[in-house]
């Protein structure tokens, strides 16, 4: 996905913004309403918001666990991330 739109949402905690930092450097963000794909770092907590909020774009959701358990979340391996991403259509 080198070329789509990625949005980023993440929740307040240190870990989220941490994760978030790292990703800014290699992606460019888009607003959720013109993303190809939305990017939730947090907990499960954060992916259901999200999920409800932005449901209705019908686009896909990845979610990276900044949170304590995150069954709903993949966890943070930024190393090879568009690489990641790109194998997951």
């Amino acid at each position: 996905m080198e070329k789509n739109k990625i949005a980023i949402i993440s929740s307040d905690s240190e870990e989220a913004e941490i994760i978030t930092y790292r990703l800014e450097k290699i992606i460019t963000q888009s607003k959720p309403e013109e993303a190809d794909l939305i990017i939730v770092i947090g907990g499960d907590g954060s992916m259901l918001h999200a999920l409800h909020q932005y449901m209705h774009l019908d686009i896909p959701f990845y979610g990276i666990n900044a949170g304590s358990v995150g069954f709903l979340m993949n966890e943070p391996h930024l190393e090879n991330f568009l690489e990641n991403i790109n194998s997951s259509k």
